[in-house]
């Protein structure tokens, strides 16, 4: 196993109604095969946490920072999730889900879910657990 840590950058996107959209992931997909999960990916070396999340969510929903207007959320890590073997460093963000998207390099399908009954969802990521009950604490917080 090697050391190299892994850093992705997500972001929970909610949309006009207060749902918030994930991603269910292909059934061939490498990790998390069917699976729901955050929009985002992986970070290049040396790229900042929110310039990734916003190539990501341009590459996969072909969305902006003008409509996303993505804010920091949470910043965790992971001794191990799924088939990585690697320590993971994620990064998620907050922001709009926008009225129009075009599917672009998505893992998967759109999937809208109220905050709540997302939790409850059994195929639901941990990094998107994470990610959205910490959206949930920040609202009550409010």
């Amino acid at each position: 196993m090697s050391t190299e840590r892994i850093e992705l950058a997500l972001a929970v996107l909610i949309d006009a109604e207060g749902q918030v959209a994930l991603q269910r992931r292909r059934a061939d997909s490498k990790v998390y095969a069917g699976r729901l999960s955050l929009f985002g990916g992986h970070m290049n070396a040396g790229e900042q946490p929110l310039v990734a999340a916003n190539r990501e969510l341009d590459e996969e929903l072909s969305v902006t920072f003008e409509q996303t207007r993505l804010k920091p959320l949470l910043e965790d890590e992971f001794d191990a999730v799924a088939e990585y073997a690697d320590p993971i460093k994620v990064h998620i963000f907050q922001g709009y889900f926008p009225e129009t998207y075009t599917i672009g390099e998505c893992d998967g399908a759109v999937e809208r879910y109220s905050l709540q009954d997302a939790l409850w969802r059994s195929d639901l990521v941990p990094t998107a657990r994470a990610g959205l009950e910490q959206y949930i604490a920040n609202k009550r917080g409010e």
